[in-house]
C-alpha cells in the first residue's frame, strides 16, 4: 500500500531530475546500445529501476511488484539473441521475480509465481528469442515446510507484451530439516 501511494511521487521526482543524476548505477545495456537499465534510490532509499532509451527519455520505472516485499533493484539481465527483450530479476535474497523487458512494446511485466505463497521466480536464461526458463523456489518462511524447486518454461511474445507458461517441470521437494 505504501509503494503504491509513493510511485506517483517517485515518478514525479525521476523525471523533474529527470535520472540524470544516477546513470553511474547502470546494470546492463542493450547489445544495440539503445536501451539502459539503472538502479535508482530515491528519497527514503526507496529502490526502484528505470529503463531508459539511448538519448535518455525514462521508458519505464518501476518499483517492487505490487503487494511483495522484493526490493526494486535489478540484477542478472540477460538479452534476447535479437536483443528485444530483456530478461532480469528484481529483488535480493528471499524476495526475487523474475521480469521481462520489451523494447518493441516499452513495457516491463513481472513473472509471479501462480498459487504459490512466499515464492520466488529467478531468471534462469533463454532458450530461443522468445521463450525463457525461470526457476521457481519457495518457501522461503523457514516453517518447517518442505522446500519446493521447479522450473517454468515461458513463451514471450510482444505487442502487447504477454507471457505465457508452455511447461511446468517436475517438483524437486527437499524435505524440512
Amino acid at each position: 500500500m505504501i509503494m503504491r501511494r509513493l510511485f506517483p511521487v517517485c515518478l514525479f521526482l525521476l523525471i523533474s531530475i529527470e535520472i540524470h543524476a544516477d546513470t553511474t548505477n547502470t546494470v546492463s545495456v542493450s547489445p544495440d546500445g539503445k536501451y539502459s537499465i539503472c538502479n535508482v534510490e530515491i528519497a527514503d532509499k526507496v529502490p526502484l529501476f528505470v529503463i531508459k532509451s539511448k538519448d535518455g527519455k525514462v521508458l519505464s520505472v518501476k518499483t517492487s511488484p505490487e503487494g511483495a516485499l522484493a526490493e526494486g533493484m535489478v540484477s542478472d539481465v540477460q538479452w534476447s539473441r535479437d536483443g528485444k527483450l530483456a530478461l532480469f530479476c528484481v529483488g535480493a535474497g528471499r524476495n526475487r521475480y523474475a521480469c521481462v523487458f520489451s523494447t518493441s512494446d516499452k513495457k516491463t511485466n513481472y513473472i509471479y509465481p501462480e498459487d504459490e505463497y512466499n515464492f520466488c521466480t529467478d531468471p534462469v536464461r533463454w532458450i530461443n528469442p522468445r521463450a525463457i526458463i525461470v526457476e521457481v523456489s519457495g518457501p522461503h518462511n523457514n516453517a518447517g515446510d518442505p522446500f519446493i524447486r521447479y522450473r517454468k518454461t515461458y513463451r514471450v511474445t510482444t505487442q502487447p507484451l504477454e507471457i505465457e507458461c508452455i511447461y511446468t517441470g517436475p517438483k524437486d521437494i527437499t524435505p524440512p530439516e
